[in-house]
């Protein structure tokens, strides 16, 4: 799980970068992000639906999954901004290497990461 200060909580907060993040795709995953000028801090949240995982469990077993991989790449991501990552129907059967090779292409894609 992120941090508090990490976490992208208010419905507010949540709707308004669907409104007006970027969004990429891949077949395991989608990213919608958009810069963040309130916080100094970049916040996240995973979405997993009932299209992709019937049962709570396997939603949950696949959040945290993806939050782990997140957490990791946290520290390379230059400036602030709100992301929401969101599982494919595909991602049900994907291994964890598959998963951080998606989240890895898609936040170059966002080019979210420093110049390093």
């Amino acid at each position: 799980m992120f941090a508090a200060s990490n976490r992208l909580r208010k419905r507010s907060d949540i709707l308004a970068v669907f409104g007006k993040g970027k969004k990429k795709y891949h077949p395991l995953l989608r990213v919608i992000a958009m810069p963040n000028k309130e916080s100094y801090r970049t916040r996240c949240t995973v979405v997993v639906s009932l299209r992709v995982f019937r049962r709570a469990t396997d939603r949950n077993r696949l959040k945290r999954q993806l939050s782990s991989i997140i957490k990791e790449r946290l520290d390379k991501i230059s400036g602030s901004y709100d992301i929401i990552v969101m599982a494919q129907p595909k991602a049900a059967h994907a291994t964890r290497q598959e998963l951080e090779a998606a989240t890895e292409e898609l936040f170059r894609k966002h080019n979210l990461y420093d110049a390093r």
